[in-house]
C-alpha cells in the first residue's frame, strides 16, 4: 500500500483550528494525544463541531482515524463523526463513513487514555471532487468536554502483488533505557522478508538494495521524549517525532531514499530528547507489551539521470519516467521554454552548492521538488497558488488573492520598503536559517499586519534598532477604534531581529510559536497592547541584550480590553529584566491565563519575573495559574512572582486565586525591594504601596522547589 494524507492540521501542531470549521471548539495544550496542542469541544447541552473539506477523486479508497477522550468526572457526551462525499456544487453524493460514540464511552485525558477509530472508507463515488470530514459533539446536559486529535485521512492506493519483495517488523519486548543519542535496541525479529537484516539485541537494521522504503516506527516511553532515523549514522530530515508526556506513544513514519551506500545501515535513536527514556515492558496489564518497534517495507526504486545543459535539464523534466534528475553546479535557463507540464513528481538533486534555474513564470511545481544545493535563479518569490514566479516581495504581494500562499525560496531579500500585508494570506520560507529579509535602516516600522487571517512563517526578518521613539519591526495594529481587532494571526518558525520593540500587537485569536527574538533595543521584546479570543505564545526564544526591559508586556493604551485565553508556555528567555508584565487595566472576561514551562534566566538584567499590576478586577479571571517554570535570577531584591501596586491599582486577588505550583526558583536572596511583603519560604510576595488587607491567602503554592 501506499499512503497521500488528505488533512491538514489533524494534529493541531500550527497551535490553531486553521484550515478547520468549528464551533464551540478551542485549541488546547493541556491535554493531546501526540504532540503539543488537541482540539478541546465543548461539552454540555451545546453543539459543538468541526470539520474541513478535503480534494477527492472518484474511485479512490481512504482510511480515517482519530483519537478521543474526555475531561473530568463528568459522563461523555454523544459523537457522531462522518465523511461524506460531494460534487464541485457541494450537493451531497453519499457517506463513505459514519460512526457514532455513545455517551459516556469516553475515557480521561487526565489518564492518557485514548479511544482509538480507525476505519476503512468506501470508495468515493462518481462525481465527487471533495469530501466533508466532520465531528460533531452532540448535546447533553451536564457531560464533559471533550478532546479530539491526530485526525486523519489517508488515501490508500493497491499496489500490484508481488511489487513489494522486502519488508520487515522489528521489535523490542524488554525493559531498557535509552541515552540521549543512543540507539534503540529491538530484541526480536517479527517477520522479515528480503534484503533486509537484523541481528536479535541490536540497533542496527541492514538494508541491502536502493529504492524508496517506508519507514513506520513506535516508542512507549515512560519519559517525555524525542525519537529520529538515522541512516548511515545521518539524521533522516523529517523524522523527528517527539511526546510531551510520560507514558504516551510516540510514533513516527517517513519514507526514505536508499541509494549509496550499499549496504546502509537504519536506526532509532533518543535524539534531543532533554532525559534517558525509560521503556517500560509492563504498562496497563500484567503481561509484557511491545515498547518499541519499527517497520519497513521497500516500495520502489527510482530511476535517475544526470544533466549538464538546459536543453538536457529540459528533457529530463518532460520525461515521465524519470525520479531524480542530477544536475551539475551550473546556471540553467527554461525561461524561454514553456511551462512544464508533470503528472508524477521528480527531485532535482546536485552534490554541491550552484545550480541555479530560471524557469519559466508560470512555471507549476508542484511535480517538481528542488532538493539540495538546487534553487531557482532570477525571479525567487514563488505565489504556490496562482503557480507564478515574481521578482521582487512587493510585486508578489500586490498581485496575490485573498487567501494565497507566497513562498520566498531561500537566499537574503533587500527590502527598501515596508511590507503591508491588507489581505488574508500566507508569506513564508522554506527555513528561517536560509530565508533572510534585510529592511533599510530608515524603515520605522518594517512589516505591518493589516488584514485578518495572516500567517508569516520560516522567515529570518532584520530591521533597524533606533534608540527612541516608535520603532518596531512588525506591527498588527488596531482595526478599528475602539477594540477591533484582525482575527487569526499566526507567526511561526521565524527570526525576527530588531525594532527598539521587536513586535507591537493587537489581535484577535494570536498564535506566536517556535519563535527566536533577538532584541537589541532598550524597551520590551513583545509589546502586546491588547488581545481576545486565544493567544499563545509558545515554544519561542527570546534573546534579549544589555538595556533589554521584559521579553513580554500586556500593556494597555487606554481604549482597548483585552479578554478571551491567554497561554504563554515553553518558552526561554535569556537576559530581559522581566519575563512577563500584565497591566490589567482595561480587562476584561479572562478564561485563562496559564504561565507554563518556561525557563527564564535574567543573566545580568535585574528585574522580577512575572508581575501583575493589579489594576482589574480580579473576578474577571477565571483562572490564573502559573506553573513548571524554572526561573533563574543572580540579581538580589528580586521575586518569582510580583503584585506591584506601585504604579496604582487597589485590585486585591481572590482566595488562593493566582496558583503557584511546581515552579523552580533559583533566585538571589535576598527576595523584595525595600518595602516588599515577601513570602519566607519562596521568592513570591507583594510591593509597596498593596492594600492594607492584602495577605498570602491569595496564593496557592504547592509543589515549589528553591535552588537558593
Amino acid at each position: 500500500m501506499s499512503f497521500n494524507e488528505l488533512i491538514v492540521n489533524g494534529g493541531f501542531e500550527t497551535g490553531t483550528l486553521e484550515p478547520w470549521t468549528a464551533l464551540n471548539t478551542l485549541i488546547t495544550d493541556q491535554y493531546s494525544h501526540s504532540g503539543l496542542f488537541a482540539a478541546r469541544l465543548v461539552g454540555g447541552a451545546s453543539i459543538s463541531y468541526l470539520f474541513q473539506f478535503v480534494p477527492v477523486n472518484p474511485g479512490q479508497r481512504f482510511e480515517f482515524r482519530i483519537y478521543l477522550a474526555k475531561i473530568g468526572i463528568a459522563p461523555s457526551p454523544p459523537v457522531s463523526i462522518s465523511v461524506g462525499y460531494y460534487n464541485e456544487a457541494k450537493n451531497f453524493l453519499g457517506y463513505g463513513f459514519v460512526t457514532s460514540i455513545q455517551k459516556n464511552l469516553l475515557a480521561g485525558a487526565d489518564e492518557n487514555d485514548w479511544l482509538e477509530v480507525n476505519k476503512a472508507v468506501d470508495p468515493a463515488p462518481a462525481g465527487s471532487t471533495q469530501a466533508l470530514v466532520f465531528v460533531n459533539k452532540l448535546p447533553q446536559s451536564g457531560s464533559a468536554d471533550i478532546i479530539v486529535d491526530d485526525i486523519s485521512l489517508l488515501e490508500t492506493q493497491d499496489v500490484t502483488i508481488g511489487t513489494i519483495t522486502d519488508y520487515a517488523y522489528i521489535y523490542n519486548k524488554s525493559d531498557q533505557v535509552v541515552h540521549i543519542n543512543e540507539k534503540v535496541k529491538f530484541d526480536s525479529n517479527g517477520i522479515i522478508l528480503g534484503g533486509i537484516g537484523h541481528l536479535a539485541g541490536d540497533g542496527d537494521i541492514i538494508l541491502l538494495k536502493p529504492g524508496d522504503y517506508k519507514i513506520s516506527f513506535s516508542v512507549a516511553g515512560a519519559d517525555a521524549n524525542q525519537f529520529g532515523l538515522f541512516l548511515n549514522d545521518t539524521l533522516v530530515s523529517g523524522t523527528i517525532y517527539g511526546s510531551g508526556n510520560t507514558n504516551q506513544q510516540n510514533t513516527g513514519q517517513a519514507v526514505i531514499s536508499v541509494n549509496d551506500p550499499i549496504p546502509s545501515v537504519l536506526n532509532l535513536r533518543n535524539h534531543t530528547s532533554n532525559t534517558p527514556v525509560a521503556l517500560q515492558s509492563v504498562q496497563g496489564g500484567n503481561e509484557a507489551n511491545v515498547t518499541a518497534s519499527i517497520s519497513i517495507q521497500r516500495l520502489h526504486e527510482q530511476t535517475s539521470t544526470d544533466v549538464s545543459t538546459s536543453e538536457e535539464l529540459l528533457a529530463a523534466l518532460q520525461d515521465e519516467n524519470i525520479d531524480i534528475i542530477n544536475l551539475e553546479p551550473d546556471s540553467y535557463d527554461l525561461s524561454g521554454s514553456p511551462a512544464i507540464t508533470r503528472i508524477k513528481a521528480v527531485c532535482l538533486k546536485s552534490i554541491v552548492p550552484g545550480a541555479e534555474i530560471q524557469f519559466a513564470v508560470d512555471q507549476d511545481l508542484t511535480f517538481i521538488i528542488l532538493g539540495n544545493y538546487v534553487s531557482p535563479a532570477a525571479n525567487t518569490i514563488y505565489n504556490i497558488t496562482q503557480k507564478l514566479f515574481f521578482p521582487t516581495i512587493d510585486d508578489a504581494l500586490a498581485s496575490a488573492d485573498p487567501f494565497d500562499e507566497i513562498l520566498l525560496f531561500p537566499g537574503t531579500y533587500t527590502q527598501t520598503t515596508q511590507i503591508k500585508i491588507d489581505k488574508p494570506l500566507t508569506l513564508r520560507g522554506l527555513s528561517s536559517n536560509n530565508t533572510v529579509i534585510e529592511f533599510d535602516s530608515s524603515l520605522i516600522v518594517s512589516l505591518s499586519i493589516e488584514s485578518d487571517d495572516v500567517t508569516i512563517k520560516n522567515l529570518h526578518m532584520i530591521g533597524p534598532t533606533m534608540p527612541a521613539g516608535d520603532n518596531w519591526l512588525f506591527q498588527i495594529p488596531l482595526k478599528a477604534f475602539p477594540s477591533d481587532f484582525y482575527n487569526n494571526i499566526t507567526i511561526s518558525g521565524c527570526i525576527i531581529e530588531g525594532g527598539r520593540r521587536n513586535g507591537f500587537i493587537y489581535a484577535s485569536n494570536l498564535s506566536i510559536v517556535g519563535c527566536k527574538f533577538i532584541h537589541t533595543g532598550n524597551r520590551n521584546s513583545l509589546n502586546i497592547v491588547a488581545t481576545e479570543g486565544y493567544a499563545l505564545i509558545s515554544s519561542n526564544i527570546f534573546q534579549g541584550g544589555a538595556e533589554s526591559l521584559a521579553a513580554i508586556t500586556y500593556e494597555t493604551g487606554g481604549n482597548e480590553i483585552t479578554s478571551g485565553t491567554i497561554v504563554i508556555r515553553d518558552n526561554v528567555m535569556e537576559r530581559h529584566s522581566q519575563f512577563v508584565l500584565f497591566n490589567t487595566s482595561l480587562w476584561g472576561d479572562i478564561e485563562q491565563l496559564l504561565v507554563q514551562g518556561n525557563k527564564i534566566n535574567h543573566r545580568d538584567r535585574s528585574g522580577n519575573s512575572i508581575i501583575f499590576l493589579p489594576i482589574a478586577d480580579f473576578n474577571q479571571f477565571k483562572s490564573i495559574i502559573i506553573t513548571k517554570n524554572t526561573i533563574v535570577n543572580e540579581n538580589a531584591e528580586r521575586l518569582g512572582v510580583l503584585l506591584d501596586y506601585r504604579f496604582g491599582g487597589a485590585a486585591v486577588p481572590n482566595f488562593e486565586q493566582i496558583k503557584v505550583l511546581f515552579n523552580s526558583f533559583d533566585v538571589v536572596k535576598p527576595w523584595g525591594g525595600a518595602g516588599f511583603t515577601v513570602d519566607p519560604n519562596y521568592p513570591i510576595g507583594f510591593s509597596d504601596m498593596a492594600p492594607v488587607a492584602l495577605t498570602f491567602d491569595v496564593f496557592e503554592m504547592i509543589g515549589n522547589t528553591v535552588i537558593h
